[in-house]
Formats: structure tokens, C-alpha cells, sequence
């Protein structure tokens, strides 16, 4: 696909970089050919510059490549190579991309400024990913970081171009998989549905504690297919040595499984590429489930509807339906989202989750009705 080697300044570097949360994404500050963006971090996407960055420092365009995205969705994307990404203290040189138009449908651009920093970079250091501290600390040798004696270890391995992190786990003590270490996954664990299917033909679980459709969250392609999701209870999930008890996970579509950013708000993770291990260092408490509305609501075009829904929550027992329209939500206006407006709705529409009770007026055929709803 590239016909370049990218390669890191430097035999011996340690270097702490700021992160912070925000839209449910891991941002970092780096310079893309000297000039100063936010990046969103994501381990299971390949680097990506914005078109409007890519513009800007003169790339050649290469070609092209289509690859599918988070919700399986075709996305085709320029193909370019970036001679300098500082990240920190640490220079990373001829670093292939690919570029993204910024005009994208939805809210998906709302998400990014300079692009994603991504997995192609990760084998040339290791990563230690601190929230708990709000940083990424980039180092040559393990041996520089704290948070990794005593911690709990895993194997790592480094797949094929772009170089995804994947992580053996084992689920309720049998059941042995890999799964994708990704930080642009919002849960523990994100169960691929083949799996889910050989655990109950083994046996390994029983039973489904809710049922879902629509579409898990938004990407960057076009709008995905609904589809029908499975939140699975399991007694125990090991990952290596880190055990996680008494866990409820989504299904998805494809595969493979992902293991998300959720373990990074209980535990500092360490990515030790030269040694091939995966650290979990714990700081707080693993979230069994987080108590949700039961559905999430999705820009469509200049309007806001249900975009999935989770069956015999308090949402569809107030009467909602997948893909009626949200016309405001606590007194705020979403009836007609402009495209100077959309980046404010979807921050508003994320707020919201902060939230215990919502008050909710959407229209559902040709009908518009209110409804109060709660988390369970």
C-alpha cells in the first residue's frame, strides 16, 4: 500500500503528553508537519489527517483504499504519507495516512481537527495511557514507567498493517478469543457475534438480559444498516491476569471483539510493544453496567431521532420507537438542526447523558407526544 518506513527520532525517549475526555474520545495536542492540532487517540483505527490539514501542508495524494468502518460501513479515503507527527518530545517521520473529507454525513466531524492518531504509530514506543491522570506518557524502554510492576499482565499482539494492538481474553473461564484493544470503543468489552454464538452453544451463558436495535453509535461512513444487539451477561472475564467479574457486554456485528475505553477509567493501561505485554494497573473500580435512557439519539440530516433502543426500557415503555423524530429534549429545540448548528447539538445531545430524568417531546408518525424518561 506504502512504499515508505516509518520510523521514530531517537533511540532513548520519555515523554508525557496531556489527554483529555471529551465527546467520548481520548484527545492529545501534535504537531502534523510542524503545525499544532488536537487529535483524537484511537488504537483501532490506522492514523488520519482531515482533508482540511492534509490541504494545508501540500500532501500528494497517493491513491485511494476502502476499508469499512466501526459499523461496517464502506469508507473510501485518500491515501498520503505525512513526513513529521510530533507527538510530545517524540518525532515520528514518514507516517502513512489516510485523509478524510471534513464534509462527512452526520456528526462524525464534529469529532475531529487534525485527525487520529492511530495504530500504525504504536509499535515504534510504548504507550502508557493515564486518566485517571489525564496523560499519555511515550517511552523506549517499559522500565521508565510506573504502573507496570505489580500490575496485571497480558500478552500483546501486534497484527498485520496498521499494526492493530490485540489481546488474548478468555470469558467465564472456557471460552478462549482475541480482541481488538480500542480505544475508540466506548465499553469493556464489545462481544463480536460469532462469538457470542459459540458461547451458548457451549453453554457458557444461558440468557440475554436485554435486546436492542438500531445502531450502536456513529462512525465515519454513511449511515449504517439497523441491527439487532444482545447485552450479555458474563460471570468472568480474563484478560490475561486482570479478571473482571459480574460484567454485562453488548454484541456487535463483526468481528473481532473489542476491548474498550472503559477499562481505561478503572485502570492505567501500558502498551509495551518491545516486550509484547499489555499492563492493567488499577485505580478505580470496574463499571459492571453504566444505567442508560435506553436509547440514543442520532443526527439524520437536519433532524434528530431515535437511533437505537433498547427493547423494555423506561424509553420504549414511554412510548418512543426507533427513528421517531426528537423534536426537544428538556425544552431544548432539535427540530431543525442547520449545518452551523450541528456540532452544538451533538455536544448538547452528549450532555444529556449526564443526566438522571429527561423530558423528551418527539414525533412518532403523525403524532407528537411527551414523555419523561429515567435510566435503568
Amino acid at each position: 500500500m506504502f512504499d515508505t518506513v516509518t520510523y521514530v527520532e531517537g533511540r532513548d525517549f520519555l515523554s508525557e503528553v496531556p489527554v483529555d475526555v471529551r465527546r467520548g474520545k481520548v484527545y492529545l495536542e501534535a504537531e502534523a508537519g510542524g503545525l499544532p492540532y488536537s487529535f483524537v487517540l484511537d488504537t483501532g483505527s490506522p492514523t488520519i489527517l482531515t482533508r482540511k490539514v492534509a490541504d494545508a501542508l501540500r500532501l500528494e495524494i497517493r491513491g485511494q483504499s476502502t476499508g469499512v468502518d466501526a459499523n461496517g460501513t464502506p469508507v473510501t479515503m485518500d491515501l498520503a504519507v505525512l513526513d513529521r507527527i510530533k507527538i510530545g518530545d517524540v518525532v515520528f517521520r514518514d507516517v502513512p495516512v489516510f485523509v478524510f473529507d471534513d464534509v462527512i454525513p452526520g456528526a462524525a466531524g464534529c469529532l475531529f481537527d487534525g485527525g487520529v492518531i492511530g495504530s500504525e504509530l504504536m509499535p515504534l514506543a510504548n504507550w502508557q495511557i493515564d486518566l485517571n491522570r489525564e496523560r499519555i506518557v511515550l517511552a523506549s524502554d517499559t522500565g521508565d514507567l510506573d504502573h507496570v510492576e505489580g500490575a496485571a499482565r497480558a500478552d500483546l499482539i501486534v497484527s498485520g498493517y496498521p499494526f492493530m494492538p490485540v489481546v488474548p481474553h478468555r470469558i467465564n473461564g472456557s471460552f478462549a478469543d482475541n480482541a481488538l484493544f480500542d480505544t475508540g470503543n466506548t465499553e469493556v468489552l464489545h462481544l463480536n457475534a460469532r462469538a457470542f454464538e459459540e458461547l451458548r452453544r457451549q453453554g457458557l451463558v444461558d440468557s440475554v438480559s436485554a435486546t436492542a436495535s438500531g445502531v450502536f453509535g456513529g462512525s465515519a461512513g454513511e449511515k449504517a444498516e439497523d441491527r439487532e444487539f444482545y447485552r450479555v451477561p458474563l460471570d468472568r472475564l480474563s484478560i490475561g491476569e486482570l479478571e473482571l467479574v459480574d460484567l454485562e457486554v453488548w454484541t456487535r456485528a463483526d468481528i473481532p471483539s473489542l476491548i474498550g475505553a472503559r477499562v481505561l477509567r478503572s485502570h492505567v493501561v501500558t502498551l509495551d510493544y518491545s516486550g509484547g505485554n499489555v499492563y492493567f494497573s488499577p485505580y478505580a473500580a470496574v463499571e459492571a453496567r453504566e444505567p442508560t435512557f435506553g436509547f440514543r439519539p442520532s443526527i439524520d440530516g437536519e433532524v434528530v431521532r431515535v437511533g437505537f433502543l433498547r427493547a423494555g426500557s423506561s424509553a420504549e415503555e414511554a412510548g418512543l420507537q426507533l427513528h421517531d423524530q426528537i423534536v426537544r429534549i428538556d425544552g431544548a429545540d432539535l427540530s431543525n438542526v442547520s449545518a452551523d448548528e450541528l456540532c452544538g447539538v451533538f455536544d448538547y445531545l452528549l450532555s444529556v447523558n449526564d443526566r438522571d430524568r429527561v423530558s423528551i417531546e418527539f414525533k412518532s408518525g403523525d403524532e407528537v407526544r411527551v414523555a419523561v424518561v429515567g435510566k435503568d
